[in-house]
């Protein structure tokens, strides 16, 4: 299978491997000199296990997770394709808009520039302001059946919402949170499509924010060259490319947090970086729909998908020169579980295959 020399370095040959090893020798205290013969061990073991250690390459030796793909469970007729589990919907949606004009008041409403389209006080905030973003009016219980149009009013409320939350900077608001569950393995409680928006405060540490400062040092590691721009030529060699076009790069992670993740980077505006949703403008906003619908499209009808999150990152409204916006579309067919609470995340299929399958279509 082709890959790049940045793929090779960042599987466990290379620095990952390197990684590993030296976080367990300060872990245990070993000393290069004086241990050598348990370090050698270890490498061992990491050459034989039934695994394959990949971190993730735009972060190199700064990675924030890595991932194990198992070699054996990968190669499984099902992997890539597991049974669609069936999808049941509730007889009462709250978030169909007769319940909405019924049970939310006028105040907790943010009514967007698309007719209809409207944003409520979430109930159970994780941290105020948190909106609940009904981005497509019709009830409806399958991902698959969103349209480019649905697409791009969750990203143009986005948007919007950042606008609002900048206007509130007095407040302390300085950035917006921003993902979607659907399917109750995902969290989601309810299947009509929504998004979950919330603002940030200069005390809470995102993992964006630590994104952002990874990203600096590898960067520096890079001499100066943009670690998007390596990625995304390092995927493009890998064959992980899915969709890609003047505005927007869709491919096939390399380092999955789950099986089949998906990762959405926006390509420079005029020459520019776009870091957040304020910087997208309506073409962009086109662009990137119309690649993300395809997946979708694809994740549910060729990967018997029912569960996923989509996931925004983000800088803070000031911007960042070097911090791109970015979606991770995440199946969520799996349960996170013990190696994933420590922040190892173990996949059950090939991202290559994943872009493979994908691809179809276009």
């Amino acid at each position: 299978m082709q890959q790049s020399k940045l793929f090779d370095q960042c599987k466990h040959i290379g620095s990952y491997k390197k990684l590993v090893i030296g976080q367990t020798i300060q872990d245990l205290g070993w000393q290069l000199d004086k241990d050598i013969e348990q370090i050698d061990n270890l490498f061992e073991v990491l050459d034989n296990n039934p695994i394959e250690m990949r971190i993730d390459p735009l972060f190199g030796e700064h990675t924030l997770h890595s991932s194990l793909i198992s070699r054996e469970r990968a190669n499984r007729p099902i992997a890539t394709r597991p049974e669609l589990p069936d999808l049941v919907g509730p007889d009462k949606c709250p978030f169909c808009a007769h319940n909405i004009a019924m049970k939310t008041p006028v105040n907790k409403r943010v009514y967007h520039s698309q007719p209809g389209i409207v944003s409520v006080s979430n109930l159970y905030p994780y941290i105020a302001p948190h909106y609940v973003t009904i981005f497509k009016r019709k009830h409806t219980a399958d991902f698959k059946d969103l349209t480019e149009k649905n697409i791009q009013t969750y990203l143009m409320t986005g948007k919007e919402l950042s606008e609002l939350f900048k206007e509130k900077e007095e407040n302390g608001i300085d950035g917006m949170w921003d993902f979607i569950n659907w399917g109750p393995k995902s969290g989601a409680s309810q299947p009509h499509a929504h998004a979950q928006r919330g603002g940030l405060y200069p005390l809470v540490v995102s993992l964006m924010d630590r994104e952002r400062e990874a990203l600096k040092r590898r960067k520096q590691d890079l001499h100066g060259k943009d670690p998007f721009e390596v990625y995304i030529s390092a995927a493009k060699e890998g064959k992980l490319t899915i969709y890609e076009d003047k505005y927007v790069y869709i491919f096939a992670a390399y380092a999955p947090r789950f099986t089949n993740q998906v990762d959405v980077i926006t390509k420079k505006k005029n020459g520019k970086v776009v870091s957040n949703y304020l910087e997208l403008d309506t073409v962009m906003i086109r662009s990137i729909a119309k690649g993300v619908v395809h997946v979708l499209q694809g994740m549910a009808t060729e990967l018997n998908i029912a569960n996923l999150s989509i996931e925004a990152h983000q800088a803070r409204f000031v911007g960042d020169e070097d911090y791109r916006l970015h979606w991770h579309i995440y199946s969520r067919e799996s349960v996170i579980g013990g190696m994933e609470l420590n922040d190892m995340y173990a996949v059950a299929a090939y991202p290559e295959k994943t872009a493979e399958i994908l691809r179809g279509g276009i």
